[in-house]
């Protein structure tokens, strides 16, 4: 099998499309239960899962392993993949920050 990389997109139309595709599947259904706010920051092959929590429990890290381990499945060997872990008790976010935020929790579901 051939995935694409940032210096060869094999079928991928851009790379960026490309990893925020496979971030949206690797979390199918493994989105941390405190999780208020979900995306991926994208530089060339380095790639940076980025998780806003109203709380940090071990599920929550499970399910976060669990997405790492998936989209590194999906992705393949070319890329790094880190992840970040924040405390907050609303998403904070911005159309400016450089990240493509993939879920972000509705006000009836944020922890407290």
């Amino acid at each position: 099998m051939s995935w694409p990389s940032p210096t060869d997109l094999a079928d991928a139309p851009l790379w960026r499309n490309y990893v925020v595709a496979q971030c949206v599947q690797a979390a199918l259904g493994e989105l941390p239960r405190h999780v208020v706010a979900y995306g991926v920051s994208i530089d060339e092959s380095e790639i940076e899962l980025q998780f806003q929590l109203s709380e940090i429990v071990p599920d929550d890290r499970d399910s976060i392993d669990e997405i790492v381990d998936d989209l590194e499945t999906l992705i393949g060997p070319h890329v790094n993949v880190a992840v970040t872990r924040k405390h907050v008790s609303q998403p904070n976010i911005s159309p400016h920050d450089g990240i493509a935020w993939i879920f972000i929790a509705p006000p009836e579901h944020r922890g407290p």
